[in-house]
């Protein structure tokens, strides 16, 4: 993939083949060459790390001229300096990345939190889990949430909702209503409203 590609185009076209990278950053419009050089990460990251660890190999342009090759074999320090480095070392044109396997929706169960200590106490609980995301907002000193997500290929009976529509509710505004109504609360929603749930809201 070349470094302009925007996630919504990148997870558009993987999806196509029931692909998805390993970590997708919220916003849909963040590009592959920022993600990388910006070191970003996601709610996939506490499995899979940041936005660069899934990446195998780049091409970039050094400030000289030269075009090169780096992997974690090959160039090695410029291929690990390169994360975060916002572009100072080289430019990247050129990106290969590891896909995983996609599902249709995502099972998220949202669980109420009371302080910042519980919120840590719920994480470290459900990481240890088979689980796939996990993501948290605190709203206040004594009210937060943290959702754990799971792929899935059906509905399991549970609401569907969705995040991109422009009917749709603000993904906080949502979850800031279920944490106030529920202490838990599932639902599923399209994974593409998922990964790119917070968009609207920003």
């Amino acid at each position: 993939v070349e470094p302009n590609v925007s996630m919504g185009a990148l997870v558009e076209k993987t999806l196509t083949f029931e692909l998805i990278p390993p970590v997708v950053m919220e916003l849909p419009g963040i590009t592959v060459g920022g993600g990388i050089q910006g070191g970003a990460g996601e709610s996939s990251s506490f499995k899979y790390g940041n936005f660069f660890d899934c990446c195998l190999e780049y091409e970039i342009v050094l400030g000289n001229g030269d075009i090169l090759e780096v992997s974690r074999e090959k160039n090695s320090d410029l291929f690990w300096g390169t994360a975060c480095s916002y572009g100072s070392l080289g430019i990247i044109t050129l990106v290969k990345m590891n896909l995983i396997p996609s599902k249709k929706f995502m099972h998220l169960t949202y669980h109420r939190v009371r302080s910042f200590s519980e919120a840590i106490r719920t994480i470290e609980k459900n990481v240890h889990q088979p689980v796939d995301y996990v993501d948290g907002i605190l709203f206040s000193e004594n009210l937060g949430v943290i959702m754990i997500g799971n792929l899935e290929n059906n509905k399991k009976n549970l609401p569907v909702t969705t995040f991109l529509n422009a009917t749709d509710e603000w993904f906080y505004l949502h979850a800031e209503d279920k944490t106030k109504r529920y202490a838990r609360y599932e639902e599923v929603i399209p994974i593409k409203d998922y990964l790119f749930r917070y968009d609207r809201g920003g």
